[in-house]
């Protein structure tokens, strides 16, 4: 493997060249998640249509998850690999910003979705009430916004706040984490709090009531069960 690194004011460019065999085994690996991740994520969202009895609230969620790893298996990684088997990025300037922004765009829409999930599971467990359930059309805006909240963080780099290039590898792209101007590491900042951080500390936050409401009701399962062992004897 080599390596070559490139600095200026405002940006460090580092550049890796793999053996003929790290690319395609990367290309053989990357092929193998296409094919599985279009047919696992394919049979989910089809039993969905196909069975009305699946169809609930809760599996819409899995299914919005699903349509992001369908994306992502389709539009995302088959660019990886042919660009592996070639060792270096096929699809021009426009393709690389085209990937960059379905990869990053999917990925934060599932974050926002698994955080939906979580707001969904604490409706249900801390505050079950009939008049708290989600319905199904606001469980369905719920997650078109996962998706319009992904879709428009990964938008900003293609109206130049920082940007997408190709990674080390020259097999993929994402956002230029490596450049150093103000707009880059604002927007990098303000990926990483508003697609990872911030939900991850609601879904922490959440989670953490659902497990003590469960484990404050176990906890009392088991002492109204001593009291009326306690009785019978």
């Amino acid at each position: 493997m080599n390596s070559s690194f490139n600095s200026s004011d405002n940006t460090t460019d580092i550049f890796i060249t793999l053996t003929d065999n790290a690319y395609y085994y990367i290309a053989a690996y990357l092929i193998f998640l296409s094919i599985a991740g279009t047919f696992l994520n394919g049979a989910v969202i089809f039993a969905f249509i196909r069975f009305k009895t699946v169809q609930t609230n809760a599996n819409r969620f899995v299914v919005a998850i699903c349509i992001c790893g369908l994306f992502i298996s389709t539009l995302g990684i088959p660019f990886a690999a042919a660009s592996a088997i070639s060792h270096t990025w096929l699809f021009g300037s426009f393709g690389c910003k085209l990937h960059g922004f379905v990869l990053t765009g999917l990925g934060i829409s599932m974050i926002a979705i698994f955080t939906a999930i979580a707001f969904d599971r604490y409706i249900a467990v801390v505050k079950f009430s009939a008049n708290w359930k989600l319905k199904t059309h606001e469980v369905t805006a719920l997650i078109a916004l996962c998706f319009t909240y992904g879709g428009v963080l990964a938008l900003f780099p293609l109206l130049d706040w920082s940007s997408y290039t190709e990674e080390i590898a020259h097999i993929s792209c994402s956002i230029d984490w490596n450049e150093r101007s103000l707009s880059s590491i604002t927007y990098s900042i303000t990926l990483m709090i508003g697609g990872l951080l911030a939900p991850l500390i609601v879904i922490v936050t959440l989670y953490m009531q659902v497990i003590s409401l469960v484990s404050d009701s176990i906890f009392d399962l088991h002492e109204g069960l001593i009291l009326i062992f306690h009785s019978r004897n």
